[in-house]
């Protein structure tokens, strides 16, 4: 009789550890991902310059729209501190950046000039 107690609770036992290790195993996965996603700043959406009020958008697909280019498709590249702005399948603009917070200095690689965006929100 006692054995056939023992056996009963066993599966009971079990199904609480499977369901404790999958749940602590989901929590880490969520942990993660949280702080993964928080130590990776991206450039990905709409920044406008205060000097003359002009909006770039660069799109998580890879595309850039500005209103300075008119309609005109474009495609960037963000390679971590250094994008590349091709129109056509042409390299149109080479520049590097710094990001911090809502903050976004681009430096063109060609005549080194500066400026500074902020995102919109």
């Amino acid at each position: 009789m006692v054995s056939s107690l023992v056996s009963k609770r066993r599966p009971s036992r079990s199904i609480a550890s499977i369901i404790a290790v999958v749940c602590i195993a989901v929590l880490v996965v969520v942990l993660a991902l949280a702080v993964g996603g928080c130590g990776k700043a991206s450039i990905v959406g709409k920044w406008q310059d205060p000097s003359d009020n002009s909006i770039t958008e660069f799109k998580a697909d890879g595309t850039v729209v500005a209103t300075d280019l008119q309609g005109v498709q474009a495609t960037y590249k963000d390679e971590g501190g250094k994008v590349t702005v091709s129109v056509a399948g042409t390299v149109a603009l080479t520049f590097t950046y710094k990001l911090k917070g809502d903050t976004l200095v681009v430096t063109d690689s060609s005549t080194n000039e500066s400026t500074t965006l902020t995102r919109i929100k």
